[in-house]
């Protein structure tokens, strides 16, 4: 961090006391990549939501319910090249699956996913929300086969309704699994890299630039990953205080979930 270095080429190291910190904090594409990755954060709030509803369903003893819990875990353990792959072509401006939904609705002008800056991130965030829910169904469903049964039958004997029993019994006895599942994804948002790359890669041909247009697809780790790479952006002196500014940020912002989490979270059960 506090060293000029030819590429890769240790050797090369040279003190240059502060002059990268002047570099990494006048990197206004660093403070912007920030403000994209906290919207990728959105799409793991967005599956936490879906992995409760689901957990919920599932944990009334459906039939084929188990099965249905390995479908929805499998997109959590697949490959996330392979699964932003199968995305880019559903996301295709021509003969993609969604935009012909669209069409097929009447939509005389679906979103033009890769040209537009504004619709580009929600591509991302589309997809990370369909893989994501798989491991919160499982830890989730964990958490309500662990609710006592006499809860509900004492709250049935006195009227509750079944919005009142989840608010009264089934949402505090999981809050704990819900902040460790809320946390995990601030966390892994914030880290957002791999989807972000692929999909910059296989939207090449329809626009130019590092991260879809306007690099509305730069997320901080991605852009952390070019820096590196890019001796003209300071290479890996500035990337490694950029790096430390984003473990700086991811701390932050657990450090406020963990405060805010005393207002909902209960360990009483």
């Amino acid at each position: 961090m506090f060293c000029d270095m030819n590429g890769m080429n240790i050797a090369t190291l040279r003190w240059n006391s502060f002059a990268n910190f002047g570099k990494a904090f006048t990197d206004l594409s660093f403070w912007k990549s920030f403000l994209v990755s906290l919207e990728m954060t959105l799409s793991h709030i967005v599956g936490l939501v879906i992995s409760i509803v689901i957990a919920a369903v599932l944990s009334q003893k459906i039939k084929g319910g188990k099965l249905f819990t390995i479908f929805f875990f499998i997109p959590y353990v697949c490959s996330s090249a392979a699964i932003s792959i199968m995305w880019v072509q559903i996301f295709k401006p021509t003969g993609g699956l969604i935009n012909s939904v669209l069409t097929s609705l009447g939509v005389a002008d679906p979103p033009d996913w890769f040209r537009d800056s504004r619709w580009f991130p929600w591509m991302l965030v589309i997809t990370i929300a369909w893989k994501a829910p798989g491991y919160g169904i499982l830890m989730v469903q964990a958490a309500l086969a662990n609710v006592n049964p006499a809860l509900y039958e004492a709250a049935k004997l006195d009227g509750a309704s079944r919005f009142r029993q989840f608010m009264s019994i089934t949402f505090p006895a999981i809050s704990p699994t819900l902040y460790f599942l809320l946390s995990m994804g601030l966390l892994n948002g914030l880290q957002t890299f791999d989807i972000a790359q692929i999909f910059a890669q296989k939207t090449s041909g329809y626009v130019t630039g590092a991260a879809g247009p306007g690099d509305a697809g730069l997320t901080t780790v991605f852009h952390i990953y070019n820096t590196m790479n890019n001796p003209g952006a300071g290479g890996m002196p500035v990337a490694s205080i950029l790096s430390l500014l984003l473990f700086a940020a991811i701390t932050l912002v657990l450090a406020l979930n963990k405060k805010l989490s005393k207002l909902w979270v209960s360990y009483d059960y």
